[in-house]
């Protein structure tokens, strides 16, 4: 008791404990004697979200808005992190890298940045869309929201789930139905605002 730290940018001194709470009060001036950093788990920013956030761009639901740039293009998907990491992993294999290029990669949740100028996604490949998917089930794994005992599945039940969380005809519809579009400049204002 009586220990200053810093969280969360704030100087508390902790006055009372019981085992792992503590009552904090806030003090202005003292240096901290430590810093608490605490880092959330990792999610995956949902589809509605992005969505919502390319509403509020301008971009209509179906829209993916292209920023072409010298080393390529950038690519407003606002299709939400698991829907844009599959999208990044079709892209990558489509276009491949120069060899003085980078290849696709995720930019943040909402922009993907690919070499090449991209007018149009490739069609849609059922088998290369399920390789991507299988690849990539590790690392859906960890930011899906799957229960405390989800590790305590059989493995192939495990990827069964992570599969039918990642709902595989609404990312066909999706896929299948975006339109790219080269944006009005209030538009890209907007879009280059999400990069900062």
């Amino acid at each position: 008791m009586g220990e200053v730290l810093q969280l969360g940018g704030r100087i508390l001194r902790v006055v009372w404990q019981d085992r792992y709470r503590i009552g904090v009060e806030r003090i202005r001036g003292a240096p901290p004697g430590r810093e608490i950093y605490s880092q959330t788990a990792p999610y995956a920013l949902p589809l509605e979200v992005g969505q919502a956030v390319a509403a509020w761009a301008g971009l209509q639901p179906a829209q993916i808005a292209i920023l072409p740039v010298a080393e390529g293009t950038r690519l407003f998907h606002f299709w939400g992190e698991l829907y844009g990491e599959l999208l990044r992993e079709i892209l990558h294999s489509q276009y491949p890298t120069a060899k003085d290029s980078a290849p696709a990669m995720h930019v943040n949740e909402h922009c993907l940045f690919v070499p090449g100028r991209v007018c149009k996604l490739p069609d849609w490949n059922k088998k290369r869309f399920c390789q991507t998917l299988h690849r990539l089930l590790p690392r859906f794994e960890a930011i899906l929201d799957l229960g405390r005992f989800h590790s305590l599945l059989p493995l192939d039940l495990a990827r069964k789930t992570v599969v039918a969380r990642c709902d595989l005809p609404r990312f066909r519809h999706i896929y299948c139905t975006a339109d790219i579009v080269e944006p009005a400049r209030p538009v890209q204002e907007k879009l280059e605002f999400l990069l900062t």
